[in-house]
């Protein structure tokens, strides 16, 4: 199936961009690069919102399954 972006944060240290789509999971890409950091899979449904800590050490995404999730960038735990 295809997999449409719905949200879009970039970090304010402009070192890494996050995607949220329909796919149920989080792409997070370096700037630099265009290479893919990870993939953060919690989610059981759409992810439709995205958004980065100020200090660029916290994701938080929020989805169609009712919840949000925070993520540690640097380990990608959620």
């Amino acid at each position: 199936p295809a997999r449409y972006v719905n949200s879009v944060a970039i970090s304010i240290d402009n070192r890494f961009i996050v995607f949220g789509s329909n796919g149920k999971s989080l792409r997070v890409r370096d700037v630099a690069t265009g290479k893919g950091a990870r993939t953060l899979k919690r989610h059981t449904s759409s992810i439709y919102s995205v958004a980065i800590s100020p200090n660029s050490q916290f994701i938080v995404s929020g989805s169609g399954d009712s919840t949000l999730r925070a993520w540690n960038v640097a380990t990608g735990k959620c």
